[in-house]
């Protein structure tokens, strides 16, 4: 519960996020920032890759950022939303 990665997109951009980020023992480290910020009330096809130890996430089909990082080689998927309401369509898992 304290040890994941997770990619976060904002309307604006700072160290806390909009970008790709992994919490270790509860302390959050930003690993990517991703420069382009969302619009509200806009909807957008989110894909993330983990091939191997490294992370790639594309929104709309064009990649926002890709890190390599091997503190955690399995785990969970999950969604989620943070101080925002956000709704979600068409989660696939594939491994």
């Amino acid at each position: 519960a304290n040890n994941y990665y997770y990619a976060s997109f904002n309307e604006s951009n700072d160290d806390g996020t909009n970008g790709i980020f992994k919490v270790s023992k509860g302390t959050m480290t930003q690993l990517k920032d991703f420069t382009a910020v969302i619009k509200p009330n806009t909807s957008y096809k989110i894909q993330v890759v983990k091939s191997g130890n490294t992370y790639t996430v594309s929104r709309d089909g064009a990649m926002v950022g890709s890190v390599t990082d091997t503190a955690y080689a399995s785990g969970k998927v999950g969604v989620g939303s943070r101080n925002n309401a956000v709704s979600f369509d068409n989660l696939t898992v594939v491994r």
